[in-house]
């Protein structure tokens, strides 16, 4: 395991921050959090409809992807990754307050 890099930059790509993430760099997340939760939360917010519910599963995306990012396969965007999983964490919202059906999907 390689170490974190403390002075990452802020211009840094999305997947190097993200191997730094998974390296347990708080920075990283810091940037890749300031970059994408304007986009998650709108995304989120869509879905559930509840400004205050949102926020509160903007926030269990972000530290998904402080237990997942050893996990990224590098087969896409890493910010398409980071939209599954709010996606994910909405629809489960949903399906827990029964608002949802188990069986309907989006896009």
């Amino acid at each position: 395991m390689t170490e974190a890099d403390p002075n990452i930059a802020a211009s840094a790509p999305d997947d190097i921050l993200l191997a730094e993430v998974a390296q347990r760099n708080p920075d990283a997340l810091e940037l890749l959090y300031d970059r994408h939760a304007p986009s998650v939360l709108g995304l989120v917010t869509r879905i559930v409809r509840d400004q205050a519910v949102a926020k509160r599963l903007l926030e269990e995306t972000f530290w998904q992807v402080w237990q997942m990012a050893g996990q990224f396969c590098g087969g896409g965007a890493v910010a398409t990754w980071i939209y599954r999983i709010a996606r994910n964490q909405a629809l489960d919202h949903l399906r827990k307050q029964q608002m949802l059906p188990r069986n309907v999907e989006f896009p």
